[in-house]
């Protein structure tokens, strides 16, 4: 896959130190190279080393409004939910590739969109103050998605509608899902968005998956809600969120639920130096007793000149409801892009 990858993307780079009329052809430009190496260590005795969370990101824009974005790179970061897909792609391609209009009352975008589902969902991973909570490393819902999405945005005010495929590429079963976001910022310190998702997959689309989450039974057809409230908080050194996310699995007339949430603050002390606190939790199958998951993590991380280097120490305390041993873990890792953070 890799070598396939690399002559559209010389092309690609090629095409960018040409010289062209804008006018006809547009402009073409990196955004943004994002490079992520990290070691995770967990108990008893697990280590490994990891870049997948780097990126490419590519930019068209032309004349009147319209235009087209492509990142490139590990295609598990389209986060294709656990119902679809137990074990999620590595291999490297476009994760996100999308053309778009600007108009005067929204922007609408086709091709392979970034979701937006909550606050978190609407950032990139470059823009994460920590690895991704719960809600997506369990892959509750989708990062990116093939679809159709509308965005619009007036004094503060923002909504998003999404019409997607839920699978992350081709829609097996021919079911489509709706993601909305509605939210309002006061553009500089305060933000708060309401989020919800829903959807219907039938056995064909879920073969390749063998999660239990609310019970699934994967041989039936299954529809699926999830809903969210997001706080976000940042005055000067301080930032904290605050998220919650309730869902429900329907399925031969039967509807389990399942929920999620965490809390997250950072102080950014000595200039260079922050502390990061978080509480994480989920309860995958709301009438099974024992299954609760929770997640204490502190951070420590140091930002290079124009806080565009960043390494970051994380120690996250694992309390599993279904098991007796320790499952906790150490994350060691450097956050580099040429964007100031």
């Amino acid at each position: 896959m890799i070598k396939k990858m690399w002559p559209l993307l010389l092309g690609l780079i090629v095409a960018i130190s040409c010289e062209a009329d804008a006018e006809k052809l547009g402009d073409l430009s990196i955004e943004e190279v994002f490079v992520h190496p990290q070691f995770e260590a967990k108990e008893p005795s697990e280590g490994s080393f990891s870049v997948l969370d780097s990126y490419l990101h590519l930019s068209w824009t032309k004349k009147g409004g319209i235009g087209a974005h492509i990142k490139v790179g590990s295609q598990s970061l389209k986060n294709v939910p656990v119902y679809f897909q137990s074990t999620p792609l590595s291999e490297l391609g476009f994760f996100e590739a999308y053309g778009f209009f600007h108009g005067v009352y929204g922007d609408i975008s086709v091709g392979l969109v970034p979701i937006g589902y909550s606050i978190e969902g609407n950032k990139s991973e470059s823009q994460l103050l920590l690895p991704r909570s719960l809600l997506f490393r369990e892959r509750w819902t989708n990062l990116r998605d093939l679809g159709l999405s509308f965005r619009s945005s007036f004094s503060g005010w923002m909504s998003q509608v999404t019409v997607h495929n839920g699978e992350g590429g081709t829609a097996q079963d021919g079911k489509t899902w709706t993601t909305m976001q509605w939210g309002w910022t006061d553009q500089e310190y305060f933000t708060w968005q309401v989020s919800a998702m829903a959807g219907g997959v039938d056995p064909l689309a879920m073969s390749q998956s063998q999660t239990t989450l609310a019970g699934l039974d994967k041989t039936q057809d299954v529809f699926w809600r999830i809903g969210g409230v997001s706080l976000e908080w940042n005055p000067h050194r301080w930032y904290s969120t605050l998220e919650f996310h309730y869902g429900e699995k329907e399925q031969n007339g039967e509807i389990i639920k399942f929920a999620t949430g965490h809390f997250d603050m950072a102080y950014r002390f000595a200039g260079d130096w922050q502390i990061i606190v978080r509480w994480d939790q989920m309860d995958p199958n709301g009438v099974k007793e024992g299954d609760q998951v929770t997640e204490y993590s502190l951070a420590f991380a140091f930002y290079g000149e124009n806080s565009n280097s960043r390494v970051m120490l994380v120690a996250t305390a694992v309390e599993e409801e279904s098991l007796e041993n320790n499952n906790n873990r150490i994350l060691l890792e450097w956050r580099l892009t040429p964007i100031s953070k």
